[in-house]
């Protein structure tokens, strides 16, 4: 039992202080390892709650004793960590981005000059940055040079609004004869830095 009580001491320990980095980092990684943390304390306790149950001597109710307590806590901690699992790949699959940022990101791009409208913006997360792909209709047929300039501005201005951006891809797809203009761009430091 003291194995177990310093277990659930060091369990809860290091998820507190996990948690107080993740807000400041905004690490999903951290947040995940965090949540198994927290779900490995919370098995520390069923465990704990067992073998407590599991030293009760038999009665009458219970004429074998509480020994079973500890196979039902073991069931709670196999369910915890079905949970702690789905979690994550759930977690996973939709690495999504907080609706504000691409509300924020229509908005800006919508605000440059030469811009006609968004067709559609496309986010996601990649670690603590953002991978992004912007349809961008030009207000006049462009040219090849001027459909460039015309990304490189929302570039420019996506870089500086969101300072997370790591890799963008602009299309105008009413460029001049048909043409497709793209500026894609790896960014390597952003405008917060």
């Amino acid at each position: 039992m003291r194995a177990l009580k310093i277990s659930l001491g060091i369990l809860a320990l290091t998820a507190a202080s996990q948690v107080v980095i993740v807000v400041i980092s905004g690490s999903v990684a951290l947040l995940a390892d965090t949540v198994h943390n927290f779900s490995d304390a919370l098995t520390a306790i069923l465990i704990g709650i067992a073998f407590v149950l599991g030293w009760r001597l038999a009665n009458r109710r219970y004429t074998y004793g509480y020994g079973r307590a500890e196979d039902i806590a073991g069931l709670f901690v196999l369910l915890t960590m079905l949970a702690s699992a789905l979690l994550a790949l759930y977690g996973r699959m939709m690495d999504r981005v907080d609706e504000t940022v691409v509300i924020d990101a229509e908005i800006t791009v919508a605000a440059v000059d030469g811009v006609l409208g968004v067709d559609r913006i496309r986010m996601r997360l990649v670690g603590h940055g953002l991978l992004a792909e912007v349809d961008v209709q030009a207000d006049r047929p462009l040219d090849l040079v001027a459909s460039h300039d015309l990304a490189d501005t929302v570039r420019d201005r996506l870089i500086a609004t969101t300072g997370r951006l790591l890799s963008i891809a602009i299309l105008d797809a009413r460029s001049e004869r048909g043409q497709t203009a793209q500026a894609s761009e790896q960014v390597v430091h952003s405008a917060s830095e």
